[in-house]
């Protein structure tokens, strides 16, 4: 599966839209989930995908609009963590 798709799952699990009925240019208020529930859940990408988000990048997920604004600032974080692993080496 790929990467987005797993975010997309992971924020979709557990509410009345089912993952496969979701996509990215659904608005978040359309998950119809609670912030603490939304926040519990980037955590569990966080961990489950290894990456550990900025502030700013925090700040820019809970203002997102759209999942698709979600996904695309964990592939930015994603490819930091990358790059930083790769510059060690």
């Amino acid at each position: 599966m790929e990467f987005a798709q797993r975010i997309v799952e992971l924020l979709s699990r557990s509410n009345a839209t089912a993952a496969h009925d979701t996509d990215q240019d659904q608005a978040v208020s359309e998950l119809e989930i609670d912030s603490l529930t939304f926040m519990d859940r980037i955590m569990q990408i966080e961990e489950q995908e290894d990456i550990i988000l900025r502030d700013d990048e925090v700040d820019g997920i809970i203002s997102a609009f759209r999942i698709r604004d979600i996904v695309e600032i964990f592939e930015q974080a994603r490819q930091r963590r990358d790059n930083s692993k790769t510059s060690r080496i």
